[in-house]
C-alpha cells in the first residue's frame, strides 16, 4: 500500500535482540518485505527448517498479504474498501467473508468504546491531511468538521447477510486502525496451519508472538515515547509474550504544525479534532492482533478514560505513558 494508508501512527516495538540474534542463532530463521505501506518481518525457531522451506513459506505469507491489501487497501481502485466506498448507493452492497469478519470486530469494538473507534471518520482524515489531501491544500474551519461529522457514524451501516448497506450514500470507510493487526493475524494463521508454532510477526510494530524461543518466552520493547527518536532507539520497558497480539498507538511521531498548533493523526470522531492530551502511548496485548489494534487506537483517543475502558475488556490488558512535566507517568492495567 502506499505510504499514505498508514494514518494509524507507525509506532514500532523493537524485537529485542531477536533479530541481531538471527545470524549467530542458525535455529532462527527470519525473512521480510514490503506491505501496507511499511515493513513486515517474520522470525521462526526451528531446528529443523530447511532455506528451501523458507523461501517456500515467505511466498505462501506474501500470498496472504497480498489478499490482506486486495481488501483493505483505500488506494489500490479496485479493492474491496475502494469499491464499497465508491458505492454511492444505500442499495446492498455484498462482501467477503474476510471482510465480513474485520467489520464485525470493528462493530463490536466501536459499540464497546462508544463510538470511538470508528472506521468511517475517512472524511476527517482527509481533511487533517493524513489520508488523500496533501497538507498543503488543508483549509480546516469548524463548519467544515460539523458538515463532515454528519457523514460519519458505524451505526450508520447495516451489517446483514454478507450484505452492507448505507444510510448515507457518501459514507465511507478506513480500517488503517486495524488493517495492520489482521494482516498479523492472517499471516499467524498462515503459519500455524504450515505447522509451524514457534514463531514472532510484525507488521509496522503491530506484533504475534506464538509459542517459544529455546524455551523461553518472545521478548518486546514498548518504545519511549520520545519525539524523534527512530523505532528501538531508546526502550522504556520490556514484556514478555506467547501466543497473544500486542499492538501500540501514539501521536508522538505521526503529526505536524499548522498555524501553531499540533495536529496529531489521531482524530476524535466525538467531536471531529485531533487529539491534544497528555497520554501519548497505550500498548495493548490481547488474544490477537486485530483486537489489539483497534483496542490501542480507542484507548489513546480516550485519553485518562482509556486505562479504565481497558480494565473493563477481559482477557485484554494495556501499558499507558502520560506526559508528566518534562518526562512521563506509567500508568497500567492490574493484569499487565
Amino acid at each position: 500500500m502506499k505510504k499514505k494508508y498508514i494514518i494509524k501512527i507507525w509506532l514500532a516495538f523493537f524485537l529485542v535482540m531477536i533479530f541481531n540474534s538471527c545470524s549467530k542463532e542458525e535455529k532462527l530463521h527470519k525473512f521480510s518485505g514490503q506491505t501496507m505501506g511499511t515493513v513486515y518481518s517474520v522470525i521462526i525457531y526451528e531446528p529443523d527448517l530447511q532455506q528451501d522451506e523458507v523461501i517456500l513459506l515467505k511466498k505462501k505469507v506474501e500470498e496472504t498479504l497480498k489478499d490482506v491489501n486486495k481488501k483493505m487497501n483505500p488506494f489500490d481502485p479496485n479493492s474491496e474498501i475502494s469499491k464499497f466506498n465508491n458505492h454511492k448507493s444505500i442499495a446492498p452492497f455484498a462482501i467477503s467473508n474476510n471482510f465480513y469478519e474485520i467489520l464485525m470486530i470493528s462493530k463490536n469494538i466501536y459499540q464497546k468504546s462508544g463510538g470511538v473507534f470508528d472506521p468511517t471518520i475517512a472524511p476527517l482524515i482527509n481533511i487533517y491531511g493524513f489520508g488523500t489531501e496533501k497538507k498543503e491544500d488543508i483549509k480546516i474551519s469548524q463548519q467544515k468538521i460539523d458538515s463532515l461529522k454528519k457523514q460519519i457514524g458505524f451505526d450508520k451501516i447495516n451489517i446483514h447477510n454478507k450484505k452492507l448497506i448505507k444510510q448515507i450514500p457518501n459514507l465511507q470507510l478506513n480500517l488503517s486502525a486495524i488493517a495492520k493487526g489482521w494482516g498479523v493475524d492472517q499471516v499467524a494463521k498462515t503459519l500455524l496451519e504450515n505447522n509451524y508454532q514457534n514463531f514472532i510477526v510484525e507488521i509496522g510494530g503491530e506484533v504475534f508472538a506464538n509459542g517459544k524461543k529455546k524455551n523461553k518466552e518472545w521478548k518486546l520493547g514498548i518504545d519511549a515515547p520520545e519525539t524523534g527518536n527512530l523505532p528501538g532507539e531508546k526502550i522504556q520497558s520490556i514484556i514478555q509474550i506467547k501466543n497473544k497480539g500486542v499492538a501500540t498507538s501514539g501521536d508522538y511521531r505521526n503529526y505536524y504544525e499548522k498555524d501553531g498548533k499540533r495536529i496529531s493523526h489521531l482524530i476524535d470522531p466525538r467531536n471531529g479534532i485531533p487529539i491534544s492530551h497528555n497520554l501519548v502511548s497505550v500498548t495493548i496485548v490481547a488474544e490477537n492482533c486485530t483486537y489489539a489494534d483497534a483496542i490501542a487506537t480507542a484507548s489513546i483517543i480516550l485519553g485518562d478514560e482509556g486505562v479504565e475502558f481497558v480494565e473493563n475488556i477481559k482477557n485484554v490488558e494495556g501499558y499507558f505513558i502520560f506526559r508528566n512535566g518534562d518526562g512521563f507517568e506509567v500508568k497500567s492495567t492490574a493484569g499487565f
